[in-house]
This record gives C-alpha cells, sequence and structure tokens, in this order.
C-alpha cells in the first residue's frame, strides 16, 4: 500500500508549490499530481484540479472558477443545475481488483426525486444494466428513501452493488466523499466517517469512457454545486488514508 504522507502535503500546498515539488512527490511518492491519466498508464494516482490548473484532459462545460474547502480562489468549479458539468477523459484508468475514487463537494439545493451524479462512470456509454463502472451521487430532497444522503453504486462481477450514507447533506457545506473497493468489500465515506461497507468478492467491470462530474453520462441529471480535487487511485485506500483526505 502507497503511503499518502507526501501527498496529502502537495494537497494542502498545490495552489502555491511549483514544478520542481511535484516532480519530487512523483519520484518520491510514485503517484501523480495534477496529471490526466491518459498521459500515462502505469500511474497508480491522478488529482485533477477543478481550478486553474485542471488538466487538458478535463473539458468544462459552463462550470465557473470557485474557492475551495480552504477558501484559495479558482481551485474549485461551480456548477448550477441543468447542462453545466466536466468530463475527464480517463480512457486509461483500468480497474479491476480494487479502486478508490474521492472529491470534495458543496451541494446546493439539490430537488427532486431521484438521485443525482456527483461523479460518475458507465460502463459502456449504454443504458443497459449494470450501467455503472462507479457512482457517487446524492438523493434529492424528494427522494422516496432516504433523501438528502449520499450514495456509491460499483459494478461487480457485471452486477450493480448499491451503497448509501448515514449522514444527510446540507446546502452551502462542504463533504469529502471518498468510495472504495478492495476486492472484498465496497466503502463509503463521509467527511472521513465510515457511512455504509458491504462484503463482495469479485471483479470490477471494465470500461473504458470518460468521468462526468456534475452530471449523468447520459441524462440531464445534475448534482449543482461546487466540486474541488477529484481523486482516483488504482488501489484501496485504508481508512486512516481516507481521514487524511478529509482533513483538507
Amino acid at each position: 500500500m502507497k503511503k499518502l504522507s507526501i501527498l496529502s502535503v502537495v494537497l494542502l500546498t498545490i495552489a502555491s508549490c511549483g514544478e520542481d515539488k511535484v516532480k519530487d512527490a512523483n519520484k518520491n511518492n510514485g503517484v501523480t499530481i495534477l496529471k490526466p491519466v491518459s498521459e500515462s498508464k502505469n500511474v497508480d494516482e491522478t488529482f485533477v484540479s477543478f481550478g486553474k490548473d485542471a488538466p487538458k484532459s478535463l473539458t468544462n462545460t459552463g462550470g465557473v472558477l470557485a474557492s475551495d474547502p480552504s477558501d484559495r480562489p479558482n481551485t474549485a468549479l461551480q456548477f448550477d443545475s441543468g447542462v453545466s458539468h466536466a468530463v475527464l477523459e480517463a480512457s486509461s484508468f483500468n480497474v479491476k481488483d480494487a479502486f478508490t475514487v474521492s472529491v470534495w463537494f458543496s451541494p446546493d439545493d439539490v430537488s427532486g426525486d431521484k438521485f443525482y451524479p456527483i461523479v460518475n462512470r458507465s460502463v459502456d456509454g449504454s443504458l443497459n444494466s449494470p450501467y455503472y463502472q462507479f457512482l457517487l451521487g446524492v438523493r434529492g430532497k424528494d427522494y422516496s428513501v432516504n433523501p438528502n444522503t449520499f450514495i456509491f453504486w460499483l459494478s461487480i462481477n457485471n452486477k450493480l452493488v448499491t451503497l448509501g450514507s448515514l449522514m444527510s447533506w446540507t446546502p452551502g457545506r462542504w463533504y469529502n466523499v471518498t468510495a472504495s473497493y478492495d476486492g472484498q468489500q465496497a466503502s463509503l465515506y463521509v467527511n472521513g466517517n465510515l457511512q455504509a461497507r458491504k462484503a463482495i468478492e469479485g471483479v470490477i467491470s471494465s470500461s473504458d469512457q470518460p468521468v462526468f462530474i456534475a452530471k449523468h453520462y447520459k441524462y440531464d441529471w445534475s448534482a449543482p454545486g461546487t466540486y474541488a480535487n477529484l481523486q482516483l487511485f488504482r488501489f484501496a485506500l485504508t481508512s486512516d488514508e481516507v481521514q487524511e483526505l478529509a482533513d483538507f
């Protein structure tokens, strides 16, 4: 398991760090900071800034520059409801046995009776089961069961595994939403706290599709709010490492 000590320092100083510090972090920790996964097939992690340093593999449609949880300007993107969203080209981000996805999210008033994706990636771009390789999202205020909560869906053995949070979300607050799979169990965390865990052994369904942020990959279902620091890992973070991500 790769350690996050160096990574955490970089995340806290990324707005002011130079190219040399990024290279040093890559050399010492074996991870990639602010480098699209499509540029390297062998990296174990990619960090995507939604601000002025966003990688070329991130296409922003209608998002407005905003501040991250530490109030650093121009380091996040705010999306309204409707068509505004971002797409990360991630065709080389291939996972099979384990992975982690993490993002900071400050929701707007997400009304409605559906689920609304924060981050999602389809299996093949169609609307055929199991639909998603993975999905992080929120239930709307009018959802029939456990409204105003977070969800994590993951396709294992070509079947969709679903988890939901105990914690409700409040508009305008920041939340670190992290989900992982280690080959034996799927886990969902909010602000570093375990919300749900489900035991299941198998293989993550493969995908070469892009990652959609703030919008469903096919429908105009959106999770309006402010987004910062999307991270994708090819391994499952431990609970302690997830807590590090939440200590922004």
